[in-house]
């Protein structure tokens, strides 16, 4: 703060700039990170989709487990966006 008030108006706009490009620079390498989370998750389904499907027993047992770790996976991947949609509204 008292950087600010001593600084004239050219270098409160030079400030500024680099705030922004901060600002910028965190929400690009966010929205990466959300990429590479929904790329995790998309691959994380399939292979348990693809897991399900070779494994189709009559055995209903083996059933209700790939149904709990499926829920497991999609219950960590809503926390995991919960998670971003905090950091998100932090920065803001």
């Amino acid at each position: 703060m008292l950087k600010w008030r001593r600084a004239n108006k050219k270098e409160q706009t030079n400030i500024l700039l680099h705030a922004l490009e901060n600002l910028e620079r965190l929400r690009v390498q966010q929205q990466l990170q959300q990429q590479q989370q929904q790329q995790q998750q998309q691959q994380q389904q399939q292979t348990l989709q693809g897991e399900q499907q070779q494994q189709e027993l009559p055995q209903e047992t083996s059933q209700q487990g790939k149904q709990q770790q499926q829920q497991q996976l999609q219950q960590q991947q809503q926390q995991q966006q919960q998670q971003l949609q905090q950091q998100q509204q932090q920065q803001q």
